[in-house]
């Protein structure tokens, strides 16, 4: 897993995995500048927050169990987050426009927790899966609602509104295999989108006021990432990676 966080007034390429410990990279150069460490289980999500006071912070999910809270600039870990029932396996940030940022999470116990990363404290939990939460994306909806989207093991999609806690619109389905990876984004026509990508080898894309399935990308091997540049999906495979450009 990989994200970008600012540290020391630079972009600052953050990746974790199985050896249990974050690194810090000079995109630029490649070269290391950091080394985090901590976590006593495979590191399986990253999330670059920032707080209301302007603080770059990095979150990191973990299957230990817990999430931790890092100044990339310090180096320093400064909260540890509890509350999931077992491995903590998705993570990203929310920057709600009337309120604070929060973090949120899934994990194998099937939930979606939000967390306060300035102070450390729980801010909801999510229920409605039937399986591990394996991934969690943020979406910004033309009406300026900020929501939380979930992929969860059993093959569906759910959306959620953080301020409430309650699911949003009906439950996505159509995937045949786990949501493994999500991405919010804006084809041609700006309005938001959002897509899925499964073991079932597809990618689908999701307009989420609607709820409506636009469009079925056969990809033919599991994706396990999914990023957006602009209106381009970039699936990550076994293999290496995919790019679509999904027009509206």
């Amino acid at each position: 897993m990989t994200t970008l966080v600012a540290a020391n007034g630079q972009a600052t390429l953050a990746s974790g995995g199985e050896d249990q410990t974050i690194r810090l990279w000079n995109p630029t150069t490649g070269l290391s500048s950091g080394l985090l460490t901590g976590h006593t289980g495979w590191v399986r999500g990253l999330a670059a927050v920032t707080t209301a006071a302007g603080h770059p912070l990095l979150a990191s999910a973990s299957e230990d169990g817990t999430i931790r809270v890092w100044d990339p600039r310090a180096g320093d870990c400064s909260a540890v987050l509890t509350g999931h029932g077992g491995w903590v396996l998705a993570i990203t940030a929310l920057h709600l426009p009337d309120g604070p940022a929060l973090l949120a999470s899934g994990g194998d116990d099937r939930t979606v927790r939000l967390w306060d990363p300035t102070t450390g404290a729980a801010a909801g939990v999510l229920t409605g899966h039937t399986g591990w939460v394996l991934a969690v994306a943020a979406l910004t909806l033309p009406d300026g609602r900020t929501l939380v989207a979930s992929g969860g093991d059993d093959g569906t999609v759910r959306l959620w509104d953080p301020a409430t806690g309650r699911p949003v619109g009906k439950t996505l389905t159509g995937h045949s295999g786990g949501v493994r990876a999500l991405a919010a984004f804006r084809p041609a026509d700006e309005r938001v989108r959002l897509a899925s990508g499964s073991d079932d080898e597809t990618v689908r894309v999701w307009d989420p006021a609607t709820g409506a399935s636009t469009h079925v990308l056969a990809v033919q091997c599991e994706v396990t990432s999914l990023v957006a540049v602009g209106d381009t999906l970039i699936a990550g495979v076994a293999d290496g990676v995919l790019a679509f450009s999904v027009n509206a």
